[in-house]
């Protein structure tokens, strides 16, 4: 079942469409097809015989002249198949592509390059903005007014925070100090404070850190002209981001039933 902070994007969005993919007919000429690979950057071909996609070949193989491969199972994934998932495949088998089939029909191709469409940057920002709204919510729950936060701050930081609220009222805005803090500021809050760190199950300042040390991947994602995945070491890199927010996900729900509890 899906957790309330997966998105609802799927492997279709991303994917190329099948009357977009360069093909190659089981008969023709190579070279023309392995040029027009090499112009595109491909690494594999969907090929189509008399009955439609019947297989997939490398670029390599299609030059060499070797015979393609049969589209088993491992080569095929389902419409439905979440932004997370691919992600998670690519991590595990980064120098592969996927069919995406629907009902019995291939209706599109998914590469690593895709991760750098606009749904599954989405995907990942939906995830990061989830942890970062909810682990907020706790901290409400354990802190109680603003003079609670002030330990975990420095001078500077702790008055910029108060001249930027103090700016939004001009202007009308009321908002809560907690409103005013980044990403940096509620996860070293987090890590900071005992209670919290507790609730969330983290034995240690340090692994606490570790696990959310997310304002790399959130820059990334935000940043829609910048290239997420450009090498094979990013895709891990990502799968890692998304699994580890994953079980921070289920941390904060359970820290904030057991606050609610209190």
């Amino acid at each position: 079942m899906k957790g309330r902070h997966e998105p609802d994007y799927t492997v279709l969005d991303i994917a190329t469409p099948l009357e977009q993919l360069t093909c190659w007919r089981v008969g023709e000429p190579r070279d023309v097809v392995v040029q027009a690979a090499i112009a595109h950057n491909l690494t594999f071909i969907p090929v189509r015989d008399g009955k439609g996609l019947g297989g997939i070949i490398s670029r390599e193989d299609l030059a060499s002249g070797a015979t393609p491969l049969p589209l088993t199972a491992d080569w095929l994934l389902a419409t439905d198949t979440s932004i997370l998932e691919v992600i998670r495949l690519f991590a595990q088998q980064p120098g592969r592509v996927f069919l995406v089939l629907q009902a019995s029909a291939v209706v599109g191709l998914v590469a690593p390059a895709d991760l750098n469409k606009i749904p599954a940057r989405a995907s990942v920002y939906l995830l990061v903005a989830h942890f970062e709204m909810e682990l907020a919510r706790l901290l409400r729950l354990v802190l109680g007014g603003d003079e609670d936060f002030r330990p975990f701050f420095t001078a500077s930081r702790w008055e910029k925070l108060h001249e930027d609220r103090l700016r939004q009222a001009r202007g009308d805005v009321e908002l809560e100090l907690l409103q005013m803090m980044d990403l940096g500021d509620i996860t070293d809050v987090a890590r900071k404070h005992d209670g919290v760190r507790g609730l969330l199950g983290f034995a240690s300042n340090s692994q606490c850190r570790k696990a959310m040390d997310l304002q790399g991947v959130r820059n990334r994602i935000s940043h829609p002209t910048r290239p997420l995945i450009e090498r094979r070491e990013d895709i891990v890199e990502l799968n890692d981001a998304c699994g580890r927010l994953t079980d921070l996900h289920q941390r904060i729900e359970k820290a904030i039933s057991r606050a609610q509890e209190r």
